[in-house]
């Protein structure tokens, strides 16, 4: 069976001068989903790492991407 894993990009916030690209892994280092966010100002290389988190099932990873992008905002 195939593990999920994705990259998602939230939109390019101008107010903050930031986007998020998160990096979603099922069945990592003992999380059922792994999440990692890295945070890139506009024009700075390469991203930063500002967290990383474990959930045990896909309604809590929306839910934590959902307050993400409104704490963002």
């Amino acid at each position: 069976m195939i593990d999920f894993a994705c990259t998602i990009t939230l939109p390019f916030n101008h107010k903050t001068k930031s986007q998020f690209e998160i990096d979603v892994t099922e069945d990592y280092e003992g999380d059922k989903f792994h999440v990692v966010v890295y945070e890139r100002h506009k024009g700075e290389e390469p991203a930063e790492h500002i967290d990383t988190q474990g959930f045990e099932n896909m309604e809590a990873v929306y839910q934590y991407l959902k307050n993400l992008e409104k704490d963002a905002s």
